[in-house]
């Protein structure tokens, strides 16, 4: 069964399903930048006493840098995609009380 084909309620079921990946998988995204950001932060730590207060802070800076830039991506999708599942409710409950359902 294509998406042309499939029923009303089906391809919602697919649209939720295929969102809550997204999310999923988003939420997994922000869990590695958060053990990123730990080990950014050991490595900063380290360098710094080694190779000196530059090199320590660069690496902290970046390190910041990147997981912030990540977390505030994927917060924005998560966000994005939670307001679809939002809308996507919203129509299911409109089609069941059109039908009488």
């Amino acid at each position: 069964m294509t998406a042309e084909t499939a029923s009303p309620k089906s391809r919602l079921d697919a649209e939720r399903v295929r969102l809550n990946d997204y999310i999923e998988s988003s939420l997994r995204v922000q869990r590695r930048l958060r053990a990123a950001l730990a080990l950014g932060i050991v490595v900063a730590a380290l360098a710094w006493p080694i190779a000196g207060r530059g090199v320590g802070f660069g690496i902290a800076a970046l390190t910041a840098t990147v997981v912030g830039i990540g977390y505030w991506i994927t917060t924005g999708h998560i966000s994005d995609w939670r307001q679809r599942l939002d809308q996507l409710a919203e129509r299911d409950r409109e089609r069941r009380a059109g039908s009488g359902g």
